[in-house]
């Protein structure tokens, strides 16, 4: 593995950008393997587009939305136009579905809550009360009630009436059978009932609690950890397959998971941006449309090193780091010179073992002081940029980017700072971490 100082280069941005690394010699551009002299030069490989191109995520003469994608089912087709239900403006272009927008729409009888001002008693069915409700942007009579409703008597339009006030038995309150996705818990038969059959928003389509991966967030042990489940319900930007590694690109206020392969939309894996910011996924695409023959089936995680123009990722695959460049301004994705290269990892004590790290990150700072001083040439020397790697079995391996540059302390991750705060993840369910705003963020799964 090349170093500089003893720094692998995937992790000399770190350095660099935090002004930590100076006064060994050549001038560095951080790519993988040998130092480079002047700009990246990025190539046109991995997912390139041509000027002008569907896909390109610029708006063409032509095209009626270009989102980067290339696809269907986004709201931006395969041949960049707008898709029905959808809206979609920008470039790239952000695609929101019609219905779920919280406006009624041509065609739609409702949209969320807005109901146009109707009640049930204002449509057709002949009811005489309840209460109406919106399902798929489509007037939900559910649980509007006949007149003779609830009187024990099953009469024309009713499905069922036994005459009670109870909505979790097998006959509702509105003298309908009950069954999932009526927003009624069925006593004995349902975990949960959302009103809705979607899967991907923690109920499923057969009423039963889903185990879904979720984002964990801590800034500061006092505070502990946040955390929210990935819902994907009604967002296609966000990630379903599993997650394996995360970077954040925190000029853009972004982090870029990975995910593996999911059929049949895509079979050589995805990735997904989220908003740090909202919190809210706003963009996805295949893994070849911008990261080329990345080998997402065999990595392991990825770490972030920003620049003042540009920011770095890497992900780790077996022996191999393949490194890619984020414009801070555009979000372009190229991939970086001399990339893929061996990494060189296990060489010292401390070091991780290939094919066993489960996350890694990359920091400027280390300002809550969670990374404790290496030692080396016999001198302590407080850590300000740093990096770790969680290894299966709950180990971390601390990375010093401020003095000597190589992994310096490995320890239980469990006695590590941000573990040890409430509400901490699950160590042995981690996938994916990044380090961004001052603080770690990682991804477990179910």
């Amino acid at each position: 593995m090349s170093r500089r100082c003893g720094l692998p280069w995937a992790l000399v941005a770190v350095a660099v950008a935090a002004g930590w690394l100076g006064g060994c010699g050549e001038q560095v551009d951080y790519k993988m393997g040998e130092p480079q002299t002047g700009s990246s030069g990025a190539s046109s490989g991995g997912g390139g587009h041509e000027a002008g191109s569907c896909g390109d995520g610029e708006l063409a003469p032509g095209e009626g939305c270009d989102d980067g994608a290339a696809q269907d089912g986004d709201g931006c087709s395969a041949t960049c136009q707008v898709e029905a239900g959808w809206t979609c403006s920008g470039e790239p272009s952000q695609c929101e579905r019609l219905c779920g927008n919280g406006s009624i729409d041509a065609g739609e009888d409702c949209d969320g809550q807005e109901l146009g001002g109707k009640d049930c008693t204002g449509v057709p069915g002949g009811f005489a009360g309840g209460k109406l409700g919106c399902k798929a942007c489509a007037f939900d009579t559910t649980n509007c009630t006949l007149a003779s409703c609830g009187d024990g008597k099953l009469d024309a339009g009713e499905a069922c009436d036994d005459g009670n006030k109870s909505d979790e038995d097998e006959c509702l309150m509105s003298c309908k059978k009950a069954s999932c996705g009526d927003a009624h818990l069925g006593e004995g038969h349902e975990q949960c009932d959302d009103g809705n059959l979607e899967p991907g928003d923690g109920c499923s389509a057969q009423c039963a609690k889903e185990a879904l991966q979720t984002v964990h967030f801590i800034s500061t042990v006092q505070n502990g950890w946040s955390s929210f489940p990935i819902f994907y319900a009604g967002n296609v930007h966000a990630p379903q397959a599993p997650i394996v590694a995360a970077a954040a690109v925190e000029a853009r206020g972004e982090i870029y998971a990975f995910a593996l392969p999911s059929l049949p939309a895509y079979p050589d894996g995805s990735y997904h941006i989220m908003d740090v910011g909202t919190i809210k996924w706003t963009a996805h695409a295949s893994i070849p449309s911008a990261f080329g023959a990345l080998p997402i089936d065999t990595v392991e995680a990825a770490w972030e090193g920003p620049e003042p123009d540009k920011t770095q990722i890497s992900l780790l695959a077996g022996d191999w780091v393949y490194s890619f460049w984020v414009d801070n301004k555009t979000g372009t994705i190229t991939p970086a010179e001399q990339s893929p290269s061996q990494h060189g990892w296990g060489d010292g004590p401390n070091d991780p073992k290939t094919g066993q790290t489960t996350a890694a990150w990359a920091a400027t700072d280390n300002n809550q002081g969670w990374a404790p001083s290496s030692t080396c040439n016999n001198e302590s020397h407080a850590v300000k940029a740093w990096g770790a790697a969680l290894s299966q079995g709950g180990t971390l391996h601390l990375y010093d980017l401020t003095s000597c540059f190589m992994f310096y302390q490995k320890l239980p991750a469990s006695s590590f700072a941000p573990f040890t705060a409430n509400a901490a993840p699950p160590l042995g369910k981690i996938g994916a971490a990044a380090y961004v705003g001052g603080g770690l963020v990682v991804v477990t799964q179910p």
